[in-house]
């Protein structure tokens, strides 16, 4: 996520993913973590979806969404740029049910397609849970075969790799974000 107009695209999908009766409850957002990841496409999307619904009706606390993160393949990550993460969660320890999932991206080689990240993510799918990527993100929702049939976007450098590997995707190029409903992908 290399451009400031994204954080609106992030904004735009975070009320899109809310409850349509408004905030009756708590919406709950998890971020997976992993060694190598851009630190940005993390930051930037929980900056952004932690702060919806704050202030509302003039009051400073804000129950309507929770975030958290879950680290692969352990809790604490060090990121592309040098940024050690501690995860609120390692991956397969109890945690809460989240309703939507980012998946920052890497560069294409660093995105861990381990199958207990894929496994996580199509149990979500299979229970009609959000999940958004940012970036090379998508490579996770196209390696569990979740983007299959669907349109999807990822980075632009990674079109010819992205569109070579996974040719059942209706890759979109030259488009910000892609909304399938269940799932959004952003470039």
């Amino acid at each position: 996520m290399k451009n400031p107009k994204c954080i609106l695209l992030i904004l735009f999908a975070a009320w899109s993913f809310m409850p349509i009766n408004g905030f009756a409850k708590t919406t709950t957002i998890a971020f997976l973590v992993y060694d190598k990841m851009n630190v940005l496409d993390y930051a930037g999307p929980r900056e952004v979806l932690s702060q919806v619904g704050f202030g509302l009706e003039h009051d400073q606390s804000n129950d309507r969404v929770f975030t958290y993160t879950v680290g692969f393949p352990h809790a604490s990550i060090k990121a592309i740029e040098g940024t050690t993460i501690v995860a609120d969660y390692a991956l397969g320890a109890e945690m809460p049910v989240p309703d939507i999932i980012v998946l920052p991206g890497a560069r294409d080689e660093d995105v861990p397609l381990d199958p207990k990240i894929l496994t996580w993510l199509k149990n979500h799918a299979a229970e009609k849970k959000q999940l958004m990527s940012v970036c090379t993100g998508a490579y996770f929702l196209a390696e569990a075969g979740l983007l299959n049939g669907r349109k999807a976007t990822t980075h632009h450098l990674s079109f010819e790799r992205f569109g070579a590997l996974y040719p059942l995707i209706r890759l979109q190029k030259n488009v910000r974000y892609v909304d399938e409903g269940q799932i959004l992908t952003t470039a």
